[in-house]
């Protein structure tokens, strides 16, 4: 009744374990179609992606989902790193051997500039003289300068003016629709906004350029002749280089918002075209929110890369490198565990034990020795190390990138027990039960039991006196229940 009872909390103890034993990191879906592994990554939720276990030269297809239209993701070149894989057979000796001896959009379009509007109180007077009539039309030239900086201030800065509309393909590129559905929800409105701004002819400055260098030109001889008698001359030729130099600003600021849009518009049209490709995308069979990313196959190798995406139009980084690891690699049939095995073999180790006999004549107390049992336990726990062979996969697994994670094999062990004094060396054969690198063996274990003494000694024998320091112990092969819960190398 003890030995059941030490078994079953044998099993209690074990049971624990394997519940409590570390996870392993999940890694994202893979499935197989048409002979490749097709792994997924969501770019809206750029976790790392592996590491991905996969049979040594399979066909791997890295496939980026819910990415944004506007963007290109790409694969970085692999750093491969040399998967070595152990000999069980080298590695079970190993350990039995050691056992024994102890041993955004750019500036042009988001930064549309807003020009302050120069105005001066127009002037009337008579053209009299070359001076006054210059001054007139320069006094027209000035107020036209006005009108347009008002209109080009209307046109950047009003309520559904250029600014906004750079705004919102800013947001549009901080939050870009990843599914058909909310894209046809957000693009056509904005390809309409775009078309009523591309569909206006650039703004041009040409014809008021030349026409300040020809006002310019005629005030000069006005000075080199001098001003007229009894005219008013002197101060007409002073504020017409003043209002020279005011148009000069006027011509200098439209020229700055006039080039701004230009370059807007420029990156406006190579969005637009842009959205048209996603446009006939969505009509046709190419997933524009999809991008699949070949890698090329290896054997045994840990291939280690990562993917980036940017945005095609600004080609700026839109999300983080997102690590991926795959390791090419064949599943091996056989493998090494190690792990204590709990056994129903008695634990029982022989040896001499002193025995009061009373006392001499002195008063002093007298002992005898005699051939005993020293320690004794009905179950035992022996280290062991197990080679294991892989029948079969106990589950279904839908994920080829995955390790099978229950699995069922054919076990024998090797241990070296140092329970009865001297590191004795025993056997284990049955069966194990795989939770991914964890196993659980049961089956029969050859231990060696001392059975009692040679030489027609037995237990409760007096030691003769002078008796040599080696017992003659009789030790034979006894079998047993054996449980035990190991760990696949490498650790």
């Amino acid at each position: 009744m003890r030995v059941k009872r030490a078994v079953f909390f044998g099993f209690m103890i074990m049971g624990s374990g394997l519940l409590t034993c570390p996870g392993y990191a999940q890694t994202n879906s893979c499935t197989s179609e048409s002979g490749r592994i097709v792994c997924v990554v969501k770019e809206s939720d750029p976790n790392a992606l592996g590491p991905l276990h996969v049979p040594n030269e399979s066909k791997v297809v890295l496939r980026v989902t819910e990415k944004s239209p506007f963007d290109e993701c790409t694969l970085a070149e692999a750093k491969l790193t040399e998967i070595k894989s152990q000999d069980p057979i080298v590695t079970i000796l190993q350990l039995l051997t050691k056992a024994a001896t102890g041993g955004a959009l750019p500036s042009g379009a988001a930064a549309l500039s807003t020009t302050q509007t120069i105005r001066d109180k127009k002037q009337n007077g008579k053209t009299l003289t070359p001076a006054e009539a210059l001054h007139e039309d320069l006094l027209d030239l000035r107020a036209t300068l006005d009108g347009e900086i008002t209109e080009i201030t209307k046109t950047i800065e009003s309520p559904g003016g250029l600014r906004s509309l750079a705004e919102e393909i800013d947001g549009i590129f901080l939050a870009p629709p990843r599914t058909k559905e909310k894209y046809q929800s957000q693009i056509p409105q904005l390809e309409d906004k775009l078309t009523a701004v591309l569909s206006k002819p650039d703004p041009l400055l040409e014809a008021e350029q030349l026409r300040y260098g020809i006002l310019r030109d005629r005030l000069k001889p006005i000075i080199m002749n001098g001003p007229m008698q009894n005219s008013n001359d002197i101060a007409t030729i002073s504020n017409d280089e003043e209002i020279l130099n005011t148009v000069a600003g006027q011509l200098s600021a439209l020229k700055t918002n006039y080039d701004s849009i230009v370059a807007a518009k420029v990156q406006f049209r190579t969005l637009m075209t842009f959205m048209k490709q996603t446009d006939s995308s969505l009509r046709g069979t190419t997933d524009p929110f999809t991008k699949e990313l070949p890698m090329v196959p290896n054997l045994q190798q840990t291939a280690t890369t990562s993917i980036t995406c940017s945005n095609a139009i600004t080609k700026k980084v839109s999300t983080p490198a997102i690590p991926v690891t795959v390791m090419y690699e064949g599943l091996p049939r056989l493998s090494v565990s190690v792990g204590p095995l709990l056994s129903t073999i008695e634990k029982q180790k022989l040896g001499t034990t002193p025995v009061s006999t009373g006392v001499d004549s002195t008063g002093k107390p007298t002992f005898k020795s005699l051939f005993a049992v020293v320690d004794h336990a009905p179950v035992q726990v022996v280290p062991f190390a197990f080679l294991n062979f892989r029948v079969a996969n106990l589950e279904r697994n839908s994920n080829p990138a995955k390790q099978p994670r229950y699995t069922l094999h054919v076990s024998t062990g090797v241990g070296v027990n140092p329970n009865s004094g001297s590191n004795e060396v025993e056997f284990f054969f049955g069966v194990g039960f795989g939770v991914k690198k964890l196993l659980v063996q049961v089956g029969d274990h050859v231990g060696r039991f001392q059975k009692g003494f040679t030489g027609g000694f037995n237990i409760g024998d007096t030691v003769p006196a002078n008796f040599p320091s080696t017992l003659p112990i009789h030790k034979v092969y006894k079998n047993g229940f054996g449980i035990a819960l190991s760990y696949k190398l490498p650790l």
